[in-house]
Order: C-alpha cells, then sequence, then structure tokens
C-alpha cells in the first residue's frame, strides 16, 4: 500500500501474525513477522471466533445487547434533554425520514453536555434543504471517546459504529462495535478491552469491492524507532476481526487519513 506521500510506505505489509481481535486482542499485533503469511490464524484461535465468554452479539458481562453499558457507554434515549439543534442552525419539526434514499444522518457528541457531566449523543436527520430534525438524543456516554467511526460490517443498509477509548480503565485501550436502527436504538456488537492507545486514526474503506468496509489503523510511532504503522483489517458482521497487511515504515506525522473514492470503479 503506497504510503499517501508521494514515497514508498516501505516495503510496507510486512508479514505479520494475524492481530484478528477475536480474543480480545488489540487490532496491532505485535508479531515481528517471523514469516507468517498476512491473515493466518491468531495463535490460539481463529480469525472472527467468539470473544471469550460469549457469541457474537451475546450479552456483555453485566447486561443484555443493546443495554446500557456498564461504566455509561452509549444507553438508553432520554426524553428530558432539550433537542438542542447544533449551534447556527435551526431545528426541523421532527424530520425522521425526510431525507432521500440512501442519504445520511448526523450524530453529534458532545463530552460533558450529559446528565452529571457525561456525555451526549444526538441524531439528527437532514432533509434536502439541509434542515436537522432530532431523532434521539442519548445521555450517559463516556467522556473520552476519541474516534467515532460509521462504517459498513453487515451487508445490510445503515452503518454501524466503532467506538474508540484510548484507556477508559488506566489500561488498554477499548473498541466497542455497536448497530444502530433507523431511530437511533443501538446494540452493542462486540467490546474488544486489548486494543492499543495510541490510534491516531481509524479509516474505513472498502478496499475488495464487496461493499462491507475494511479498517486502517494509523499509530505514529509505537516502537520509538521514528516509523508510523499502517495495519488493515478485515472486519466480519459481528466484528471479529482479521489482520490483512501491516505497513511498518510509514511517517509519523499524518495529521488526517480518509478513505476517498477517485478511481470511479
Amino acid at each position: 500500500m503506497a504510503e499517501p506521500t508521494g514515497e514508498s510506505a516501505a516495503g510496507g505489509s510486512q508479514e505479520a501474525e494475524d492481530g484478528g481481535s477475536s480474543d480480545g486482542q488489540e487490532p496491532e499485533g505485535t508479531n515481528d513477522g517471523g514469516g507468517v503469511e498476512p491473515g493466518a490464524p491468531v495463535e490460539g484461535g481463529d480469525p472472527g471466533a467468539p470473544v471469550e465468554g460469549g457469541e457474537p452479539g451475546a450479552p456483555v458481562e453485566g447486561g443484555e445487547p443493546g443495554a446500557l453499558v456498564e461504566g455509561g457507554d452509549p444507553g438508553a434515549p432520554v426524553g428530558v434533554v432539550e433537542p438542542g439543534a447544533p449551534e447556527g442552525g435551526d431545528l426541523a419539526d421532527g424530520a425522521l425520514g425526510s431525507g432521500a434514499p440512501g442519504s445520511e444522518e448526523l450524530l453529534f457528541y458532545r463530552r460533558t453536555a450529559g446528565d452529571d457531566g457525561r456525555g451526549l449523543g444526538e441524531y439528527y436527520d437532514v432533509d434536502g434543504d439541509g434542515q436537522l430534525g432530532l431523532i434521539q438524543a442519548l445521555y450517559l456516554w463516556s467522556v473520552d471517546h476519541k474516534n467515532i467511526v460509521p462504517l459498513e460490517i453487515d451487508g445490510t443498509p445503515g452503518d454501524e459504529l466503532l467506538f474508540y477509548r484510548p484507556s477508559p480503565e488506566g489500561g488498554r485501550g477499548w473498541g466497542e462495535f455497536y448497530d444502530v436502527s433507523p431511530d437511533a436504538g443501538m446494540r452493542l456488537i462486540r467490546r474488544l478491552e486489548d486494543w492499543s492507545t495510541d490510534h491516531e486514526a481509524i479509516v474505513p474503506i472498502d478496499i475488495d469491492g464487496d461493499g462491507t468496509d475494511e479498517l486502517v489503523f494509523y499509530r505514529r510511532d509505537p516502537e520509538g524507532a521514528g516509523a508510523g504503522w499502517g495495519e488493515i483489517y478485515d472486519v466480519s458482521q459481528f466484528a471479529g476481526m482479521r489482520l490483512i497487511a501491516r505497513h511498518t515504515d510509514w511517517r509519523t506525522d499524518h495529521d488526517i487519513i480518509v478513505g476517498v473514492d477517485i478511481s470511479g470503479r
């Protein structure tokens, strides 16, 4: 994968052991190559295997899928929070479904706007005239989400969401995949609790043209060697993750990385 700098990303795809997060492993893999083919099974488990303790989509410890996750992650709807249109914009009257088929909605996240200083997530419909209508406001979210990434992993209409928190409990990073219904109801698909804490960018991109997204993880200098890492993962409909390629000679100063279709294929 060529680094977006005009220079080679370095022989980029160093062969690496599959860092599949089927057992909660972080999307970084710590293997230095060792001749293992990209995408090979993780030692001790198959790519996409159930998270220890439950089948994909099974209850997380302490709650049913879609229930309020302990600690106040994406949770129950509130009726008491004022709709609060984004600053500088007007609020349309209940515009759910007013957008054109295939159109997208907006999620606004505020870290300390909810009850007791918790985070607040608000979903808005946007019509063809750019008017906004509140779909749902969700309170008691965590205040430390660094990335919220929309992606398509199950091949059905509507996106899923990946929430990344660098160190929610003072240790490893967390990645949580959620299904989102048209009325902004949220159901936990899988939580992975052993990710790196230094992901600068997490980018959805469909590299194989199958209509579902893969993920690119960018870390500036994970080994202190003056080189960034780019890792590309396949993601199953149950949020099982399989390493496709690891590039270990990227620049350390990329500020923004986006997926973009310029080929029109």
